[in-house]
């Protein structure tokens, strides 16, 4: 028995030895790469108070100056000190700009924004980067505004020139589906470090940051860890991860056996016997985290096998401009608050402008903590929703959630039991989702699920049940090693690369007395 179990014990160490040795190297990589981040100014634009001055017309004039007859949503953009409305036709098609002066088409004009708000994030907001509008309003039209804009983009007298912008509508090996935004632009600078950040144009929104070197990284850690050079096989690069996983949780179960059925022997000089001696005591020292390392990923490797088709539930609004009769704007400072912005939603059948505000209609500064970080933090806006008819709705940010998840999982809104703003990555909602802020829906009776919804979209970010969490927490703590919060990001991360370091010491150790032992 003792003697098979010697056999099977090293077989299986043979077979799972170089896949556990390059999941152990990259795993002691990745908190090295969390930290290894291209250095940008902003990941969050400033909120800017409106300029009343550069706003002539109503959205429902400019839209009509255009022929266009309905819209899927609308919102305010600023490119320097002109103001234009964001108009998206239908869902996923590519904004265009109309002036807030006279309705006047700003040509490529999602291409321009793109280039605008990248360079704020990579070199942070300069007014004085170009010129802005005429010196006397009055007198300036629409067109003034569109040449202004094209100028305030294109003639950047400082600062890196920009050498490509790409419009993405489908995942890519450097922009993978981890990243969660579609579609996104990617803005590439001419530097050394040949940067590229990653920005969603309809909510000004900071998404990715990525460099040579940490592309670089990335390469490594996907083909190492995560397999993406097996993308082709499909599930079956899943199962065959869970299988060497499985494979080497029962190794180490047959090695923990070992040692406790046998004594430890003290080398004494003997070449042989300290190999074996050296192997001994570092597998028991690392034994409990092969067992988490290659339990947790098994699980989350099979896990993989049931599709997330999350990005598939959202709202595709279709409203036609005669209900939009009403300039919020006005709307909004009539109910007493300050708008900054906007955008349009269905809710049930009432189409209604979402007006963002600030207090006392002043600027809000940007957010300069890392969106990448797992600790971030999020500011949930002040909110107000009004019909087209100018009727203001009590809680309506609440209830667009309450109704966006009903619409989701085909519930009815009346059976919502609980809304809650999230406003951090916590518990089963992890940083995996990406979206920030959301809300978090519950419905009472059968359908148990938590709907995590970002309403400024009118997205779903992930639907959570129970049957999720096991899974979930296995990977978070066991795999990821979250049981070190309580210390910190600092100590989660040292934890993670000593224990991956200890699983490429027993694996080397364990080859080299492979090696030694004459291999018989």
């Amino acid at each position: 028995m003792s003697k098979s179990f010697y056999r099977w014990h090293r077989l299986l160490s043979i077979i799972v030895a170089i896949p556990v040795l390059l999941w152990a190297i990259s795993g002691f990589m990745h908190p090295i790469m969390s930290s290894v981040r291209p250095a940008v100014r902003l990941q969050q634009l400033p909120v800017k108070k409106l300029n009343d001055s550069a706003i002539w017309i109503s959205p429902a004039e400019a839209l009509t100056r255009n022929n266009i007859a309905q819209v899927h949503d609308l919102r305010l953009v600023h490119i320097g000190p002109n103001t234009f409305f964001q108009v998206q036709l239908q869902r996923g098609d590519v904004p265009v700009y109309l002036s807030t002066m006279d309705g006047a088409l700003l040509r490529n004009g999602d291409d321009l924004y793109a280039r605008h708000i990248a360079r704020q994030f990579l070199e942070g907001v300069d007014s004085t980067n170009s010129p802005g509008l005429p010196e006397h309003m009055g007198e300036a039209s629409g067109h003034a505004c569109c040449t202004s804009a094209t100028r305030w983009v294109m003639d950047i007298p400082k600062g890196a020139m920009i050498r490509s912008v790409e419009r993405l509508t489908a995942f890519n090996e450097e922009y993978d589906e981890i990243q969660r935004i579609l579609p996104a632009y990617r803005v590439s600078f001419d530097r050394a470090d040949g940067i590229r950040i990653y920005v969603e144009t309809t909510q000004d929104r900071f998404v990715h940051a990525v460099d040579d070197r940490r592309a670089a990284l990335d390469a490594v850690f996907g083909m190492f860890h995560t397999w993406d050079w097996a993308a082709s096989l499909g599930g079956f690069r899943y199962v065959l991860m869970a299988l060497l996983l499985s494979i080497s949780f029962v190794s180490a179960v047959m090695g923990l056996w070992i040692f406790r059925k046998t004594r430890t022997i003290r080398p004494n000089g003997n070449p042989r016997l300290r190999w074996r001696f050296n192997h001994r005591i570092v597998s028991v020292t690392a034994s409990v985290f092969t067992l988490m390392f290659s339990f947790s990923g098994a699980y989350h490797a099979l896990s993989k096998l049931s599709p997330d088709d999350r990005i598939m539930y959202h709202v595709d609004n279709d409203i036609s401009v005669a209900e939009l009769e009403t300039d919020p704007l006005e709307m909004g400072r009539k109910g007493g608050i300050f708008p900054y912005n906007y955008s349009l939603v269905r809710l049930q059948d009432s189409t209604c402008w979402r007006i963002l505000s600030t207090p006392s209609g002043k600027t809000i500064a940007g957010d300069s903590r890392p969106v990448w970080s797992k600790d971030r933090k999020a500011v949930m806006p002040v909110v107000d929703y009004f019909t087209s008819t100018g009727q203001r709705l009590v809680a309506g940010e609440r209830k667009y959630a309450a109704y966006l998840g009903s619409l989701f999982g085909g519930g009815n809104p009346s059976d919502t039991l609980q809304v809650q703003p999230v406003t951090a990555f916590a518990g089963e909602y992890g940083f995996v989702n990406k979206r920030l802020p959301v809300w978090r829906v519950e419905y009472a009776g059968e359908m148990d699920d938590r709907f995590y919804i970002e309403t400024a979209t009118g997205q779903l970010s992930v639907r959570v049940s129970d049957a999720d969490l096991p899974e979930g927490y296995s990977f978070s703590f066991l795999h990821k090693h979250h049981f070190m919060d309580f210390g910190g990001k600092t100590a989660r991360d040292l934890s993670t690369m000593i224990w991956a370091a200890m699983q490429v010491a027993m694996v080397v150790v364990g080859m080299l007395l492979y090696v030694k032992s004459g291999r018989k």
